[in-house]
């Protein structure tokens, strides 16, 4: 490593206590935010329904209240009316207003040709998206739409995010974000317009990624070696705390704006957050900023009440002088045609390291099926249980906490590599299992499922901390962030298939999310391992990390050879 990434050895004697606190809180915070990425399993969960002709009036309001109550939810159908002929309907449509006393208070008018008017089962839900929106026959198609529009948002934001937190900071890409999101989604409680709603999700998702990318990012490069997988791995623990709070408030509050109102709360603390949150040492320095992170470090050791030793004292005495960036120039303003050039340069140096190439190719493809499944798995409640989605989000979240608290010592032990390969095959595995077991051993499904997201959401953990480990400082938001692209992607897939393929196959989600499983728990292995190993600063120390991970594997393989060859010997 360079002389300038001796910073792990600096934040190393600084340690962790009162100068990462206001980082601490802002990861926390943003940690709760992808809240709004899972919302729509109780936002826009579908209600049964039943369909009426415009205007009909077969029997009094009395009647069909109690033939209603009388067949509880078989009542509710699910099934539309073939589309009545114009003439018929325009004579509906003129008495209408002289049949309005008979009809029951729940009905009221869609304007959809096959449901002109609808009646929800609210025994789960009082009001949700689809009823709100009657998204429901010929808009059933419009319901994917809703947990699709935030994942672009976020795929967006990823572009967004790593371009701002590389090039102005880490802060200052935190707090465009709360800008962006607080307002979005305060208004999005209130809008009584579908495609507004939609725009403004799609904002919400462009500011989640914003704020959590550089967060993320942050909180890696500030922390000490020796503390850095207990962080990585506690991070998830706020959003799944948060999650059996999501579950506990959607049972008592089933109307989704009020749910909506309620998960602004986050955005609303991380704003203020936002500005007395550090800047990044790391990123200073290499930004050519070196007196700015010299002042960063010094009161670090200041607040952390830490007396550097006599070597790290001089070696940020010489920080100071750093004024070149990652390009080794000096820290000037440069033409735009000269900055475009030498952006395009640069990119094409990182397409021409063999490390960067395998981390650039595998590690979105890895990421990609591994948020399809860890999504797919808690989106598919609304198909395995319509009952008591509340119960199977908690359990989720209980699983989850399990996983992260036992999966954080085996972190430590055998690193990302193994655990991640290890959560994701079996959580797929058991998916293929689930597909076997008949309905009726629903406690069984119940069981298989639980065990596949404990796993899932291990290994998605550990991967949370892993993928900033790949990448150089210069580059780690914007790698991070094209690595999260793809697994926005996933997140895009997931309700496609856990809402619309799970309509024409049975086997649809079991073989969808146990094939991204299986398949992402090999790609894995084709990345490097970073356990105990400094971030690297530079494409050359992403090389070297590469070829020292060969030669220890070499080493292992020379080893072995030896103890089988001295077996073979004795005989």
């Amino acid at each position: 490593m360079a002389e300038r990434d001796r910073i792990d050895d600096v934040l190393s004697a600084v340690g962790y206590g009162r100068w990462q606190i206001s980082i601490l809180m802002a990861t926390t915070v943003a940690n709760i935010l992808p809240l709004h990425y899972m919302t729509s399993s109780l936002l826009s969960a579908p209600m049964s329904f039943r369909c009426f002709a415009l205007g009909s009036s077969n029997s009094s309001n009395s009647t069909l209240i109690s033939e209603r109550d009388s067949l509880g939810t078989a009542w509710f159908n699910d099934e539309c009316l073939d589309p009545p002929d114009s003439d018929l309907a325009v004579a509906a449509h003129s008495a209408r207003s002289a049949l309005s006393a008979v009809r029951p208070l729940t009905r009221h008018a869609t304007g959809l040709p096959s449901c002109p008017e609808i009646e929800y089962d609210s025994s789960v839900y009082s009001i949700t998206v689809i009823s709100e929106f009657d998204l429901v026959c010929e808009r059933e198609h419009l319901r994917p739409f809703f947990q699709m529009v935030i994942t672009i948002g976020a795929i967006a934001g990823c572009f967004a995010g790593g371009s701002i937190s590389d090039s102005m900071g880490r802060k200052k890409a935190m707090q465009i974000g709360c800008m962006l999101g607080l307002p979005a989604c305060l208004a999005m409680a209130f809008v009584p317009w579908f495609p507004v709603v939609l725009a403004l999700r799609f904002v919400t998702g462009i500011s989640v990624r914003m704020v959590m990318l550089p967060t993320i990012n942050l909180t890696m490069e500030t922390c000490p070696p020796r503390y850095r997988t207990l962080i990585g791995m506690f991070m998830g623990l706020p959003y799944s705390v948060c999650v059996i709070l999501f579950a506990l408030v959607g049972y008592f509050i089933s109307n989704w704006r009020y749910l909506q109102l309620i998960w602004t709360l986050p955005f609303l603390v991380m704003a203020p957050i936002t500005l007395f949150v550090k800047e990044s040492p790391r990123w200073l320095v290499q930004s050519g900023s070196g007196k700015e992170a010299v002042a960063e470090l010094a009161e670090a050791a200041k607040m952390n009440r830490v007396e550097l030793p006599s070597h790290l004292a001089d070696y940020l005495e010489k920080m100071k002088e750093d004024t070149c960036g990652f390009s080794g120039g000096e820290k000037e303003k440069v033409p735009l045609k000269q900055l475009l050039a030498t952006t395009i340069s640069s990119s094409g140096e990182y397409l021409r390291s063999p490390a960067m190439l395998i981390i650039i190719f595998v590690a979105p493809m890895m990421y990609f099926l591994m948020c399809l499944l860890y999504n797919g798995i808690i989106l598919n409640v609304n198909n395995f249980t319509s009952t008591n989605p509340f119960q199977y989000i908690a359990m989720l979240s209980v699983f989850e906490i399990l996983s992260v608290l036992l999966t954080t010592p085996v972190n430590q032990m055998v690193g990302r590599r193994h655990v991640i390969g290890s959560t994701l095959l079996l959580s797929g595995l058991l998916f293929f299992v689930v597909m076997f077991v008949p309905d009726e051993i629903w406690y069984a499904k119940w069981v298989l499922v639980m065990i596949s997201f404990f796993l899932a959401g291990g290994g998605y953990q550990v991967a949370f901390m892993y993928v900033p480990e790949l990448f150089p400082t210069m580059v780690r938001t914007k790698g991070y962030a094209m690595v999260t692209l793809a697994g926005s992607l996933g997140q895009c897939m997931a309700p496609i298939v856990t809402d619309l393929l799970a309509q024409q196959a049975w086997w649809a989600v079991g073989v969808s999310l146990g094939c991204s499983g299986v398949i992402a728990s090999f790609l894995v292995f084709a990345l490097p391992e970073t356990k105990n190993i400094p971030l690297p600063e530079t494409i050359q120390d992403v090389e070297d990390r590469r070829n020292n991970n060969v030669k220890v594997r070499t080493e292992k393989h020379k080893r072995a050879l030896t103890v089988t060859d001295s077996q073979h010997s004795r005989y």
